[in-house]
């Protein structure tokens, strides 16, 4: 059994809502919303302008919710590197990590 990360993100409520219903829409049930999270992640990370999206996720506001998350080590290590790859074009940013989570859940949601 892959070792996993426990990571949480915050979310405007409308997207944490859109997110619940498209993992139940995507019939993988309320205990497969990390596995859910985590494909959208993987996917995300294939996109070659991954960081420009993240840039674009940034101008959220109210973020009221937590989402919490069970990251397989593989996807977190591409996490890892993705944070790397967004701070070289955008060095001033903060909360990165969160940021790549939200805008992994965003593109899945638009894609789907």
């Amino acid at each position: 059994m892959q070792k996993s990360i426990t990571g949480t993100a915050k979310l405007p409520k409308e997207i944490h809502q859109r997110v619940m219903e498209q993992v139940i829409s995507d019939r993988y049930g309320m205990r497969g919303k990390s596995k859910w999270v985590n494909e959208a992640m993987s996917n995300f990370f294939s996109l070659q302008n991954y960081a420009e999206l993240v840039d674009l996720a940034e101008d959220m506001e109210e973020m009221t919710d937590v989402i919490s998350i069970r990251i397989p080590e593989d996807i977190y290590k591409a996490l890892e590197k993705a944070v790397i790859e967004v701070r070289k074009h955008y060095p001033g940013m903060e909360g990165v990590k969160s940021k790549i989570i939200r805008a992994s859940l965003i593109q899945r949601l638009i894609r789907s």
